[in-house]
């Protein structure tokens, strides 16, 4: 067989070949090496907040054995936070009939272009947070609301119908 080629050429054509194989497996290193790291970080932060979590524990429990007051005021404020809870238990039971009804009426006279983004409930008064497709349906839902015998009255800013559309409103009612 002839040998069509001189041998600098050969050579030339098997140094890039070493070169080209070179940088190929130096970029599958480098993707290994980065999936790899991607793979085991979430591990490490995990170890690291649990360490935090550890040593912060562990300096609270010291500073509270050196000082006898800070027991005391912990004790105190942990049969507070009972009690409030407790408090807020009894109004929540009392309170959430009233404001689940209320609720109810509500979403009984809303039309598919109103979206209720929150309702706020506090002792007989119900705030309604939301957005309207247009100025009449704002306007009819509120009339409804308005008129419906389970509430006493109805607040609607006039900031709320301003606009044609896209109406952002906020309905104040009060509970009979």
């Amino acid at each position: 067989m002839l040998n069509l080629l001189p041998t600098e050429a050969k050579n030339k054509i098997t140094q890039e070949y070493r070169l080209k194989v070179l940088w190929l497996s130096l970029f599958l290193l480098s993707c290994i090496f980065i999936i790899a790291l991607v793979g085991i970080l979430p591990s490490y932060l995990n170890e690291k907040i649990k360490v935090n979590a550890i040593t912060q524990q562990k300096l609270l429990r010291d500073q509270e054995q050196n000082n006898p007051i800070n027991i005391e005021l912990i004790k105190k404020a942990e049969s507070n936070k009972a009690l409030i809870k407790y408090l807020q238990n009894q109004t929540g039971v009392i309170g959430s009939s009233v404001a689940s009804s209320a609720i109810k009426e509500v979403l009984i006279k809303k039309t598919n272009t109103i979206k209720i983004n929150s309702f706020s409930f506090k002792e007989k008064k119900l705030v309604i947070i939301g957005i309207a497709e247009n100025r009449n349906e704002l306007t009819s839902f509120y009339q409804s609301l308005k008129d419906d015998s389970y509430f006493k009255s109805a607040n609607l800013p006039l900031s709320s119908i301003a606009k044609s559309v896209d109406n952002n409103f906020t309905i104040e009612l009060i509970l009979k």
